[in-house]
């Protein structure tokens, strides 16, 4: 029983810590709790839109219904449209759909950093389902620790670069330039979806291909150091929207 115990902790605690420090960094004006459950909880629903859309895509290209033990065999073109599109766009595009629908009116929203909060806190309510679902999967100490050093926070930084652009795009939407904002609001999409595709595809390639090891590593270097580089910057330089209703 202790043991159980340990292992929900360690899958739980990366997520707490995570979000509240994304939180703590927004120093303007700190977004309201009520916001933030509703975000985390829409994480959720982002885990039941992602399985519908991974169906109908499945339906439609059988290819993409394989199961991820088997991906590791593919070869490495067919690993990266497998990642690529049928994880990594679906997912983020998920994701993106509440954050948008939830916020992009939403009074609250009148600081850049704020579309950061909201897209990490999304993030990472998809992020404690599927870490809870692959720990029920798979319970052991180490699972649990390198989802809790890789995936949760994998999440979290795809959040972040997702939250940055998709405020540059309200930004500018209330600038009135409405060509920077759609362009930034695709970025908003396709940014995260191209990091998360990197991260899937050098997890599945290692499996078949050992140098591959090397460079998720130092992938993961760099996704860490870029989202704390990223935050610091807009905690600091954080951008007032005027013409918000």
């Amino acid at each position: 029983m202790l043991y159980i115990i340990c292992i929900l902790i360690v899958t739980i605690a990366p997520t707490c810590f995570l979000e509240i420090y994304i939180y703590q960094k927004d120093v303007y004006e700190k977004e309201p709790m009520k916001l933030l459950v509703l975000l985390f909880l829409a994480g959720f629903l982002s885990v039941i839109l992602t399985v519908i859309l991974s169906m109908v895509l499945g339906t439609i290209f059988p290819f993409f219904l394989a199961e991820p033990e088997m991906v590791s065999y593919y070869s490495l073109p067919e690993i990266f449209i497998y990642t690529f599109i049928g994880v990594a766009l679906i997912e983020e595009f998920s994701k993106w759909f509440f954050v948008k629908k939830i916020t992009w009116s939403h009074k609250e929203f009148n600081y850049l950093y704020d579309a950061i909060v909201y897209c990490v806190f999304v993030s990472l309510g998809f992020a404690t389902i599927e870490n809870v679902l692959y720990t029920v999967q798979i319970a052991t100490v180490k699972n649990v620790l390198l989802r809790a050093i890789f995936a949760v926070p994998g999440h979290a930084f795809n959040g972040i670069f997702m939250g940055y652009n998709l405020g540059k795009a309200k930004y500018f939407r209330l600038m009135g330039d409405f060509a920077k904002s759609r362009k930034y609001l695709i970025y908003s999409i396709l940014i995260p979806a191209l990091l998360h595709g990197i991260y899937d595809f050098l997890v599945f390639a290692e499996a078949s291909y050992g140098v591959f090891l090397w460079i998720f590593i130092a992938f993961i270097l760099f996704l860490y150091i870029a989202s704390y580089l990223c935050i610091k910057k807009v905690s600091k330089n954080d951008i007032r929207f005027y013409n918000c209703k």
